[in-house]
């Protein structure tokens, strides 16, 4: 006979005391619940303890630790990760890891109660002892004295690095008096200005624009993460691995100790000894993180086997704690409380109950209807509907009138605490990361997330802000050694800023060198005069000073660029005389279908949206282009415009270059308008010709709404029945002919064009208003960046993260780059990992074939694909998140980057491994560029060198492929700056001359050294006070520079002063301000804007300020003071007088 479970209701008191001696399980929880129920055991008032909550992994543990934010308070929940990269390869952890992990093991030692929640290989991994990481942290409070030496030894040993520009977290710089510096503890860096060594201002700052947020009191700095070394322990680590000199050790080895050699210099201790008292352990899934346990232990050993005798590696016991915290994760009678939905056989409570809610799978008016019923069955039931977007939230609260819901923080961006006790009955909006909702039975409290409504998996964001990627401004960026372009004199090489005296003053000049050696001084007021070169080609020709050739060039491209602006403007000007369809305004429909899109839109999606809308409700056809990255979201562009046009009866064509695309997107489409009465057709060699003779038929008849393929689709075979819009995916790749036939289509319908090759903003201006172009910049909320690893080749390591991917149930793209050999790398694939299936890809099969194997492959027939670059653009496999890059020495930054674009489409954490031949060693600038993808694992942070090289490439594509030639020529700036001005004189509009007033004064002009001693940040400056158009910028600019470096010096209020003078004179049109021995002259040249009477007024006004008969165009000023800044202070009087 069986034996009966015993199970007992659910009393606190005993379970926490049985769960001190064994494993207590509390069943009737779904999975829903786990983060409620912890949140629940965690606030009752019977333990004062600490929690730990043990996840298998780390995106496991950081979803639940978000999902806790719903029900404890924010400041007492803390996310520990652990190293889930592969052992024994030297890999450096992630600075979010480090940052997450110092703030836990801060709040542990200071002895404060929290609730920890962590995965098995944080919980296994051991840490330094708890003595070497105590009191390691430095106070400053406003008004208190710190020696700024002293400080700045120990931000060092503090782990900080010393940077010019403080952008990243762990990094500080001093500037002067101030110091500026991002630790752990705040979202924003911090800024600490010192008068002398006593604490004058903190102020907290943006790491993105340099400028001031908000004004704080005091600053606490801890270690910048848990692994920092003295100076003693990094000698004795020398002296130990001197005995190792035969095996491989970690690259840096010199200036730092990898996490896993900490062992050899530092007692290691549990994750448990942490803790003053032994904290409650829960496991919401125990027989999981058991197995991930062993799983790990396994990895560790078989790695620590195969490495031993090439590198010096430690024993995993050395690394891993096999004592109480193994026994905890492992013993099935461990102290601790597990979660089961059946109960256990013995030590078993019966929680409150809990069930599961319903979902609704998209079907909105259902949803609707089932929470009204609730509410009418018992008014007493409280509904809580969340989502963890606030825009999703906004649309959800648009589907219900005014009085049947309750916005619970309308403007919160984190998730909020839910007031399950204070709030009144009815149907609530919450912003929250739950994945799926819950029914508290006994409390009549009802939670559904937009997953139970929509039933698509749920996106989460991410919790730090990204940096947001600066698209580089074309001067910003320069540095020794780099290529310009001078306006007048052509393509040269940046050597330095160089300061020279004359009549005992000294000024700045920016040192340019020509071909033949030859050097050109330009002076800051013509600083505009030099762009960065940006062309397609990393090493122009450079020019002679004095010959013709450059003036020539120029006048060729000026020929090129007047006929292509008169070009745009015939072709934008016929369009307008056109008559198109207008569309009807938006239905209740498409608020409804628009709800249900499972992802917050950014800023950028929506005004293409709203765009494109406004152009199909005009009279006029459509011809919009959107571009953005891929996965950047232009598709769901597309859905809601074709949508829009289904609704008012029209039909929809979608052209895409490859039979792939034409799959992908519909797939897509298929599934976002699977609720509604849309009918889809898909035209390829997929398909029976018949299939497609049926379809083509229906179409034509207006059986169907919508028809998606390659340009067959174009043939005269196909007549819609009454076509509204055509859609085209990545126009350029279409061949001559074909682009004919769409042209003849644009005067008909509605066009929408998308594109993932970027386009530089600058072209973007200069084409406004005769061509509608929508750029998507921002990357979505919840794309997470891509783990980077760059290592040395090796078998295990290959087969490692093969075998990772696959049990996950993702598949791997392997990118080797030789034609010739790839067949090899195949079978050798194949031998490291036999159980898995292999498919080939390469450039030199048949369009066909290249077709055939990706379908293959996007279906899932295959696990693995070996590919050379072709994967580079537009494939979009969400399921793929491993990517393998065998030579990744021998690629060029933007390949790299785009490459790497193809994983991490999901949302699930993806990986990208870069291997070089560990024999032969890397040429240094190979190794630059690999260490380059390392740092930038942030999703967009756009390589600014890659991103250029693509803009170029769009530019040339939107503009037609002779142009790139002209932009090589003249570089990207000049190029631009020409057809803007070409297009507005075709246009027939004003254009108005830019003055730029030569200033010749006998004073002083630079920003001093000691003030800004970085090159890169004084062009900066430099470059924007001469950028400047008035008086009120100026005096922003100066602001921002005392904020970032300090109080400005005399020098630099002269230099600020002066840069007024020369705006304001600018402004007016004088052609140079110069002065002699005994006077200053302005010159008032061919376009001078002063109003007459004015300077009349101004010469009586003023002593000394005269006209003399023989030079009428000449204002002369003779009364001047001997002191510089009240001189100048004079001329400014001037000039604002005149400007009046």
């Amino acid at each position: 006979m069986s034996k009966e479970i015993e199970v007992s209701s659910f009393q606190p008191k005993q379970v926490f005391a049985e769960a001190k001696e064994t494993l207590v399980s509390l069943s009737g929880i779904p999975e829903a619940a786990h983060s409620f129920v912890t949140s629940e055991l965690y606030e009752s008032k019977i333990t004062k303890k600490p929690f730990v909550v043990i996840l298998p992994t780390n995106q496991e543990a950081e979803s639940f630790s978000r999902e806790l934010l719903s029900f404890v308070d924010k400041e007492e929940i803390y996310f520990f990760p652990g190293p889930e990269n592969i052992p024994y390869e030297y890999t450096k952890w992630q600075t979010e890891w480090k940052r997450d992990r110092i703030l836990t093991i801060n709040q542990i030692l200071a002895g404060n109660r929290s609730l920890v929640v962590t995965s098995v290989a944080a919980f296994l991994r051991k840490l330094p002892e708890k003595e070497s990481l105590k009191g390691k942290s430095i106070s400053l409070k406003l008004g208190v004295d710190f020696p700024l030496e002293l400080l700045l030894s120990e931000l060092i040993q503090l782990g900080y690095h010393r940077e010019e520009v403080c952008e990243q977290f762990g990094h500080f710089s001093l500037k002067g008096g101030i110091l500026d510096i991002y630790t752990p503890f705040l979202t924003n860096p911090v800024r600490i200005d010192f008068f002398g060594d006593t604490v004058d201002e903190i102020r907290t700052f943006d790491p993105n624009t340099q400028k001031s947020i908000s004004k704080i009191d005091e600053i606490i700095i801890t270690a910048a993460n848990e692994t920092i070394v003295t100076k003693k322990e990094l000698e004795s680590y020398h002296n130990i691995i001197k005995e190792y000199s035969n095996k491989r050790l970690p690259i840096d080895s010199e200036i730092e100790i990898i996490e896993e050699h900490l062992p050899l210099i530092r007692k290691q201790d549990g994750f448990l000894s942490f803790f003053p008292e032994a904290p409650v352990l829960i496991f919401p899934k125990f027989h999981e993180t058991k197995e991930r346990s062993y799983g790990m232990e396994r990895e560790y050993n078989t790695l620590f086997e195969k490495k031993k005798d090439e590198a010096l590696c430690l024993p995993p016991e050395d690394l891993l704690s096999f004592g109480p915290e193994w026994k905890s994760l492992t013993s099935e009678d461990t102290p601790g409380i597990q979660f089961t939905l059946l109960p256990n056989a013995k030590h078993n409570y019966s929680y409150t109950p809990i069930t599961e809610v319903k979902s609704f799978r998209g079907k909105i008016r259902e949803a609707k209807e089932h929470f009204l019923d609730l509410l009418s069955e018992n008014p007493g039931h409280t509904i809580f509907i969340t989502s963890s977007f606030l825009a999703q939230m906004l649309r959800l609260k648009g589907l219900f009138s005014e009085t049947e819901v309750n916005v619970l923080g309308e403007n919160s961006e984190e998730p909020l605490q839910f007031p399950f006790s204070s709030i009144r009955p009815g149907i609530h909006l919450i912003l929250s990361d739950l994945k799926r909702g819950f029914h508290l039975v006994e409390k009549g409290i009802f939670v559904f997330t937009d997953n139970d409504l929509f039933g698509r998996q749920y996106k989460r964001k991410t919790r730090y802000k990204k940096q947001s990627s600066q698209m580089i401004e074309s001067f910003i960026d320069l540095k020794e050694g780099d290529y310009i372009v001078h306006v007048n004199h052509g393509v040269g090489r940046f050597i330095k800023i160089e300061r020279t005296k004359a009549d005992g003053k000294e000024r700045d000049f920016l040192k340019l060198e020509y071909a033949g050696g030859d050097s050109l001084f330009v002076p800051l007021d013509q600083i505009s005069l030099v762009q960065k070169y940006i062309g397609g080609t990393d090493s122009p020709k450079l020019d002679t000073l004095g010959k013709n050739s450059w003036k020539k060039a120029k006048e060729r491209v000026q020929e090129s660029v007047d006929k292509l602006a008169e070009e745009l403007v015939l072709l934008y000007s016929n369009r307008m005389k056109l008559n198109g369809f207008a569309f009807p305004p938006d239905t209740i429909w498409q608020e409804e279908f628009e709800a249900a899109f499972e992802f917050e839109e950014t800023p950028d999606q929506i005004s293409a949206i709203e765009a494109v809308k406004q152009d199909l409700e005009s009279s006029r056809p459509m011809d919009r282009l959107v571009c953005g990255d891929v996965g950047y979201g232009k598709t769901e562009v597309a859905i809601r415009a074709a949508f829009k046009v289904i609704m008012a009866g029209k039909q929809v064509m979608l052209l895409t270059p490859t039979t792939i695309l034409s799959l992908q997107h519909f797939n897509t489409f298929k599934q976002r308008y699977e609720n509604y009465p849309i009918k889809i057709a898909f035209v390829s060699r997929f398909r029976s010709p018949s299939e497609i003779r049926d379809d083509l038929k229906n179409f034509t008849e207006g059986k169907i709404d919508m028809l998606i393929g390659t340009h067959a689709i174009l043939s005269s075979k196909v007549k819609p029945k009454n076509l509204g819009l055509l859609i085209i995916d990545e126009e350029q790749k279409f061949g001559v002919t074909h682009k004919e036939s769409i042209k003849k289509f644009k005067n008909l319908v509605d066009v929408l064009t998308l594109t993932a090759t970027p386009i530089p903003r600058t072209l973007h201006m200069a084409l406004t208003g005769i061509r509608e172009l929508s750029i998507i910049s921002t990357a979505p909320k919840n794309r997470q960046s891509v783990e980077t690893y760059v290592l040395e080749e090796d078998d295990t390591l290959i087969q490692e993260a093969i075998r990772k991917e696959i049990e996950r149930g993702g598949q791997v793209f392997y990118l080797y780059n030789r034609v010739e050999s790839i067949e090899e790398e195949a079978s050798y694939v194949r031998s490291l990992v036999p159980e898995v299936s292999v498919g080939i890809l390469h450039g030199q099969l048949t369009e066909d074939e290249i077709e055939e194997t990706l379908v293959d492959f996007y279906e899932r027939k295959y696990d693995i694909l070996v590919t050379t670059t072709i994967i580079e653009s537009g494939i979009d496999m969400p399921n793929v998140n491993t990517l393998i890059v065998k030579r990744a020495d021998m690629f060029g930054l933007s390949q790299l980057y785009q490459i790497r674009g193809r994983v991490g489409r999901s949302d699930r954490k993806a990986s990208a491994y870069m291997f070089y031949p560990s024999k032969k060693l890397m040429t240094e600038l190979a190794e630059k560029r690999l260490n380059t993808i390392f740092e930038y694992q942030e999703l967009g942070s756009g390589f600014k060198v890659a991103m250029r090289d693509l803009e170029i490439r769009g530019a040339g594509n939107l503009l037609g492929k002779e142009q790139s030639g002209d932009i090589m020529e003249v570089g990207f700036d000049l190029y631009v700056k020409m057809l803007e001005e070409a297009i507005s004189r075709i246009k027939g509009e004003e254009i108005r001359v830019e003055v730029r007033t030569a200033v010749n004064l006998k004073t002083n002009f630079y920003l001093p050294d000691e003030y800004i001693p970085d090159t890169k940040q004084k062009i900066e400056f430099y470059k924007r006070f001469e950028g400047s158009a008035n008086l009120d910028e100026i005096e922003e600019l100066a602001m921002e520079m005392e904020d970032r470096f300090g109080e400005l010096p005399q020098i630099a209020k002269t230099f600020v002063e002066l840069e007024k003078i020369r705006t304001l004179a600018s402004n007016l049109g004088f052609e140079f301000v110069t002065e002699k021995p005994e006077e200053i002259l302005f010159k008032c040249g061919t376009y001078f804007r002063g109003n007459p009477n004015l300077v009349i007024q101004a010469m009586s006004q003023f002593k000394g300020l005269i006209i003399s008969p023989s030079e009428p165009s000449v204002l002369r000023y003779t009364n001047l003071e001997k002191d510089d800044l009240k001189k100048i202070k004079k001329l400014l009087a001037i000039l604002e007088f005149l400007a009046a």
